[in-house]
């Protein structure tokens, strides 16, 4: 009876971790912020960390930022975080029913 060879395997190689650029982010969240505001008044509160009437928000995008979420009530301030800002841009642009 002859001995079967051993084959070792290698560990997988770790993948290259992703960092992204920060300007990329910041130019994002601009974009996302553009598209959350109803008018340039709450998009530069929005931008200063400031907290915005809700009913100053588009519906639709407020709820892909709450990701689903419950919408707060419209007579409410709601205060516009990086995080909504992300999922926006995560969920890239809307599309209208015209363009379907």
């Amino acid at each position: 009876m002859s001995a079967q060879p051993v084959i070792l395997l290698a560990p997988p190689k770790a993948e290259p971790r992703f960092e992204p650029d920060p300007d990329q982010i910041a130019s994002k969240r601009l974009w996302a912020a553009f598209m959350i505001a109803l008018d340039v008044d709450t998009l530069v509160s929005i931008l200063d960390g400031k907290p915005v009437p809700a009913w100053n928000l588009d519906a639709t995008v407020l709820r892909r930022a709450l990701r689903g979420g419950p919408l707060p009530d419209p007579d409410s301030w709601f205060r516009v975080r990086h995080g909504h800002l992300d999922a926006v841009a995560e969920a890239g642009p809307l599309v209208s029913r015209d363009t379907r």
